[in-house]
């Protein structure tokens, strides 16, 4: 199997688990949403990074609040979502955005980047990333509408996406026979109370670069080889993510699913009252 496209989201879940790549990616499950006095955590997060990036991408001269509030009520508007359930969490998110964020000059948010890797292709839109004097910064945005530090913490443990643009921007940079400027990483987690937790940037080393590029070595050819990573795997290996019970499996919304079939309730069940998506139903 070769000429995969692959996304970054992808390699980073398959990075992370790949018990989770299996049931969100093979299976196409996704966690049927818990809303909050009717409202959709994925529909307020896709608006919240809406608005952000219009905020970021703004013209010369303008506010950046008041462009990212209008594309905001704009994205609901198109997708038929009532703005009154929505706006004030993620106007009051947008506005938590830190203003050193705001006065990035040249801001590369959302742009498309294609890095051909072996017999794949590695496709993804970075949130944000931006070039100084030190370096390149690239940020991972997410939103959420609970503690934003627990959030942050999550995402430091088991996110790697913008360690993985590191890795993607310095091999974009020597294609290019460009020299590469350090690279530093981080997240950036914004709350629908108006609140943020900012990560500290980390520099990713060549050393961090060149591991990272020998694990996606590693990703690649049992993507090219492994149709389904979890026919090697006994039940408690998948239960227990490769033998570690840590808290990201804890706070996993798939955990549930081979913890019930280990202690011998329906599975099929399981997925069909909790997923949705490609085979929730099936």
């Amino acid at each position: 199997m070769t000429n995969l496209r692959v996304s970054v989201t992808e390699l980073d879940t398959w990075l992370e688990c790949k018990v989770k790549w299996y049931y969100s990616w093979k299976l196409g499950l996704r966690p049927v949403a818990d809303e909050e006095d009717g409202v959709s955590p994925l529909i307020s997060g896709r608006t919240v990074d809406f608005g952000v990036q219009a905020g970021l991408l703004r013209e010369p001269g303008q506010d950046a609040l008041s462009v990212a509030f209008r594309a905001a009520a704009l994205y609901l508007a198109q997708h038929g979502e009532k703005a009154t359930k929505y706006i004030r969490g993620v106007e009051a998110a947008i506005s938590g955005m830190p203003q050193a964020m705001w006065d990035v000059v040249s801001p590369q948010s959302q742009h498309k980047m294609e890095i051909p890797w072996g017999p794949v292709t590695f496709v993804g839109k970075p949130d944000l990333w931006y070039m100084t004097e030190n370096g390149i910064y690239i940020v991972d945005f997410k939103s959420t509408s609970k503690d934003e530090w627990e959030r942050l913490l999550l995402m430091q443990t088991t996110n790697l996406q913008p360690q993985i643009y590191a890795v993607l921007l310095n091999e974009w940079l020597l294609n290019q026979g460009k020299t590469v400027p350090p690279l530093y990483a981080t997240h950036l987690v914004l709350s629908t109370r108006g609140k943020h937790a900012y990560g500290v940037p980390r520099l990713v080393s060549p050393e961090h670069i060149s591991a990272l590029s020998g694990r996606i070595d590693s990703v690649v050819a049992e993507m090219v080889r492994m149709a389904d990573p979890l026919a090697a795997m006994s039940p408690v290996e998948r239960l227990y993510n490769h033998g570690r019970i840590s808290y990201a499996c804890r706070g996993c919304d798939f955990f549930a699913i081979d913890e019930g079939g280990l202690t011998g309730a329906d599975m099929s069940d399981i997925i069909a009252t909790r997923f949705e998506g490609r085979k929730a139903t099936a």
